[in-house]
């Protein structure tokens, strides 16, 4: 342990996975000392944080229902119950996800996870958007827009009251 340089501190709150880039101190018998914590951006567009139901399908056509939680231009964040998958290397397989908004508008993206971690009994996966149709980027955009203006409706009106 003494020889570690760097580490990834995670997270989790209301479902989200929270990413840190930490420096570290090696303190001796087997402590460390964690002396600053660095978040890591993980998107280069704009994204919400918004449950919301997915369906995640891979190369054999079979199919699982799945809880997104983070949304945005480029990729998404999920998680499922890990009981779900005995064998998690079968994400390796998925390559697409149907996105279900609220309004019943279904956006189907091609892409694979590139990121799983295990917290609890939920496997939480980044997806990353490969070949995306622009179409498809401007559909996610636009319901992103959407449930921002209606986010700042909400808090608006309840100033008010």
């Amino acid at each position: 342990m003494s020889d570690l340089i760097e580490a990834t501190f995670y997270t989790e709150a209301d479902k989200v996975i929270y990413e840190f880039e930490a420096t570290i101190k090696y303190i001796g018998n087997r402590n460390i000392y964690i002396l600053n914590l660095n978040p890591i951006l993980s998107s280069s567009y704009f994204s919400l944080l918004w449950d919301l139901n997915g369906k995640l399908t891979f190369k054999n056509s079979i199919s699982t229902g799945v809880t997104i939680s983070k949304i945005g231009g480029d990729s998404l964040s999920f998680y499922v119950d890990i009981n779900h998958f005995r064998n998690k290397n079968i994400l390796d397989n998925a390559n697409t996800i149907t996105i279900n908004f609220a309004d019943s508008t279904e956006i189907i993206v091609p892409g694979k996870i590139v990121k799983t971690l295990k917290i609890g009994h939920k496997l939480y996966c980044d997806f990353k958007y490969l070949n995306i149709l622009e179409s498809n980027r401007d559909q996610i955009f636009k319901q992103l827009f959407k449930k921002q203006t209606e986010f700042r409706k909400s808090i608006f009106s309840a100033m008010l009251t």
